[in-house]
Order: structure tokens, then sequence, then C-alpha cells
């Protein structure tokens, strides 16, 4: 037998030895044009903070027989609406605008004809309370808005809690230094490695909204709106940073 077939095998387990050895090695880079190393290390810092803003959802919604009715209708609520925020200017902070506007047919369906028949025109406006500072003045503004919506052709959906851009430029700046030490923890086993590039990623994981019937079931429990007891979610700041170290 070919003495050669016998040398095969091994020559076949020794490639695949340095394929795997490939595979599982530290990740750096060697440039060719210097005997530097490059190694790459992802830093991560998070932290949960209170969201300090509020927005308040509300749907103005009319129907009439005509366009123009349900329109008309509409709008004397919005001018009652803005009116309202007029006596609100003490509170700073305060921002309204609309989120959407529409008027559509509105259709029924007929049990005797079955078929779906037009009885008049719904006019729907959706409009968005930003409010700063929630905790200090925002549940006060809250309760007022609910005050204010009763017996009216006005409803809130649902408060959005958010944190303000104030907050997470404070934040971010102290996860960016944390985020660096923990990057440098992992990279410091290396022998003399320095930073050459940093990539900076950031995120926020929000809540989901409370929809306006849990806020009002939490304020009566509460003995009355004003008293109401009611606190955002915390929300989960994330700094990544991926560094890049040189060395020899």
């Amino acid at each position: 037998m070919d003495s050669r077939l016998g040398v095969l095998p091994i020559i076949i387990l020794a490639v695949l030895f340095l394929v795997l050895g490939m595979l599982i090695a530290p990740k750096y880079i060697i440039d060719s044009g210097s005997d530097k190393k490059e190694l790459f290390i992802i830093g991560n810092a998070e932290e949960k903070v209170v969201p300090d803003n509020v927005t308040v959802n509300i749907n103005i919604t009319n129907e009439a027989k005509t366009a123009e009715a349900a329109l008309e209708e509409n709008q004397k609520q919005f001018d009652l609406i803005k009116v309202y925020v007029d006596t609100l200017k003490d509170y700073n902070g305060i921002k309204l605008e609309t989120a959407y506007f529409s008027v559509n047919p509105k259709y029924e369906w007929n049990k005797d004809t079955e078929k779906s028949v037009m009885v008049g025109y719904e006019a729907n406006h959706s409009l968005r309370f930003t409010i700063e500072d929630f905790n200090s003045k925002g549940k006060l503004l809250v309760n007022s808005i609910s005050e204010f919506v009763k017996n009216r052709s006005v409803s809130i959906s649902y408060l959005n809690f958010e944190v303000s851009d104030l907050l997470k430029d404070v934040t971010k700046k102290t996860l960016v230094t944390e985020a660096m030490k923990d990057s440098w923890s992992k990279a410091k086993f290396v022998v003399d490695p320095k930073p050459t590039k940093i990539n900076l990623n950031y995120s926020d994981y929000r809540p989901y909204p409370i929809y306006y019937d849990k806020y009002a079931t939490m304020a009566e429990s509460s003995m009355g709106a004003a008293n109401n007891t009611i606190t955002p979610e915390e929300v989960t700041l994330n700094v990544t940073v991926d560094t890049t170290y040189t060395y020899n």
C-alpha cells in the first residue's frame, strides 16, 4: 500500500485543527504595516430613571348628518380646549399639538337589507398635551384636564410618560463614563492597550402607555383624582461603546 495514503488522514486532521483554532482565537487583527494588534471590546452601562414628562392624548369626536355640521361642532370643542389651555398659561412647559384629524362617512349595518348604510359623518381630532415635570405639577394638570373633558364630546385615550431630553443628556454623560470603565476592565489584561476608536450607541426602553381607564380607576381608589398616587414606570437608559484598542 502507498505510504502516502497513511499520511493523508493526518494532513486532513491537521487542517481541521488549524481552522478550529482560527475560529476560537481572540478577536484581534494584526496590522500588516506594523507589529501592533487591534482588540475589539464592548462596554455597557445602564440606569433606570423615572420619566419626568407626560403626554395626555385627547380625542374630539362628533357625529352629524352632514360633513359640514360634524366639522363645525368639532371645531367648537377644539376652540373650547384652546381657551382652556390659555387658563393654564401660568404653568410653563405645556404644549398642545394636533396628532391626527379626519372627517369620514359613518356607516351602520342594516339587518333588513344586510348592507352597510351611510348614516352621517364623523369628525375626529386627536390632540396631544405635553406636560413637563410630571412629578411636581403634572398630576394636577392631568386631573384638571380630566375634569375639563367631562360631559363633553371629548375623551382622554391614554397617558404616555417620557424621559425629557434634559434628563436623558444628564444620564447619558454618566453612562458613557461607566461604559468606558466597563470596556477598560475587559481590556486591561492586555499589556498597555490604547483606545484608538470609539463608537457610541444609545437606547432607551419605553414602557407601554397607561390607558386612561386605568388612570381613572387608580385615581378613584386613591380618594379622588386630585389625590391619586399614580407613578410612571421606570425607563432603562442604556449606553454601549464599541472600543478598538491597539497594543504591541
